[in-house]
């Protein structure tokens, strides 16, 4: 299955490089997509303003905390609005 969803690409390439002395090249490495650390930074401030409750007993009746699979929507969701914005400001000039 393809996937075509824009990911911004490498977050942090590494290029290939050469060892002084030997000559020996190493492989470049692209690391995580842009789109996963975006993803990872929102992930960060959603779980900061609202934290997985482990201890179901500490939780108020009235506050209902967000699962794991919410946060990660809600962080893909906010790392392809990154994405868009910043493919808009290129478009733009």
């Amino acid at each position: 299955m393809s996937n075509s969803k824009d990911t911004g690409g490498p977050a942090f390439p590494k290029g290939y490089s050469q060892h002084p002395g030997n000559g020996e090249m190493d492989f470049a490495s692209d690391g995580m997509s842009l789109r996963d650390y975006f993803a990872a930074k929102a992930m960060q401030a959603i779980r900061s303003r609202n934290p997985r409750v482990f201890d179901a007993t500490r939780t108020p009746k009235h506050v209902r905390y967000l699962t794991a699979e919410e946060t990660a929507k809600m962080a893909y969701e906010d790392a392809d609005a990154m994405l868009a914005e910043r493919k808009n400001k290129e478009v733009k000039g």
